[in-house]
This record gives structure tokens, sequence and C-alpha cells, in this order.
């Protein structure tokens, strides 16, 4: 009777262990991202520190008035989406950069050696190119991405960055720049 009673209490402490771990396992199976996943939020967050890094440039050496507003705009609105991007890598444990990639980091380092119009040519039409760049990225993981939270973000930020290029272009346009 001992060993029955022992017997039915271990059973019922195994079932209720294996009950408890059910509901981690599933938790960290919906933190898991796919390939695609944890690739957007890397190349977005190397988009965000792109911006970010010229924005701050234009804005301090900018020949126009409009050129500099803008570049301040970028650093902002990308400063936002990067702190959302931030908590959102850190929910689902995937390190991403805080830095321009390799292109950009050279890209906006030679900027010092443009000055009055060439420096806003050479910035708002990089502008313009990664902005189109960033919309493409962002509407393929909109496609193809899986995961819920991260389509949330991509509904976010997609139409700020849509106008931000409609934006880059009106200002290309109306200070001939092109």
């Amino acid at each position: 009777m001992k060993r029955k009673i022992l017997l039915l209490s271990a059973l019922t402490v195994l079932a209720l262990g294996c009950h408890e771990r059910q509901p981690r396992q599933e938790q960290k199976d919906k933190n898991r991202l796919g390939s695609t996943d944890s690739a957007f939020l890397i190349n977005a967050s190397q988009a965000n520190f792109n911006e970010i890094g010229a924005g701050k440039y234009a804005a301090q050496d900018g020949n126009s008035d409009s050129i500099k507003y803008f570049g301040q705009a970028m650093a902002t609105n990308h400063s936002n989406a990067e702190k959302s991007l931030d908590s959102l890598s850190a929910a689902f444990e995937i390190p991403i950069p805080h830095s321009a990639d390799l292109v950009h980091e050279t890209f906006i380092e030679n900027l010092q050696f443009f000055r009055g119009r060439s420096l806003d040519s050479v910035y708002i039409n990089g502008s313009i190119a990664d902005h189109q760049r960033v919309i493409a990225l962002f509407i393929r993981e909109e496609g193809s991405g899986t995961n819920s939270r991260i389509k949330a973000y991509i509904a976010e930020y997609l139409p700020v960055i849509q106008m931000d290029l409609q934006t880059a272009d009106s200002l290309a346009s109306q200070l001939s720049l092109r």
C-alpha cells in the first residue's frame, strides 16, 4: 500500500513537473525567430544608424537650412525607431549592431570632404537611395517574415520611412540637387 502511494505521488510530481515545463517551452518557441526575421532586425538596425550618422552630419554642416532641418529630423526619427528595435531585439535575444554598416560608415566619414551645395547634394541623394533600399527591406520582410511583433514594427515605421523618402525627393527637386 505504501509503495502504491509513493508511486502515485511520484507520478503526480512528474506529471505536474512536465505540465509546468510545457508553457515555458511554448514561450521559448514564441520568442524564436526565423533567419529572415533575425536578418531583418540586424539590417534595420544598421539602416537606422546609417541615417542617424549622416543626418547628424548634415544637420551640423549642411549648406541650406532645409537640409539641416531634414538631417536633424532623420537623426531623431531613426533614433526613435532604433529604440523600438532595441526593445524588440532584446525580447528575442537577438544581438543587433549599434553602428552603421561599413559602406555607410565610409559614406558618413567622406561627407567631411564636401562643402556647400556639394555636401547637400551628396547627402540628400544618399538619403534617397538609402530610404528606397530600406523600404524594399521592410516590404520584403512584411511579405516573408513570420513574427507578428516584427510586422507591427514594420506597420508603425514603414509609413514614416515612405514619408521621409517623399520629403527627401522633394528637397532634392526644390534645391536642384540631382
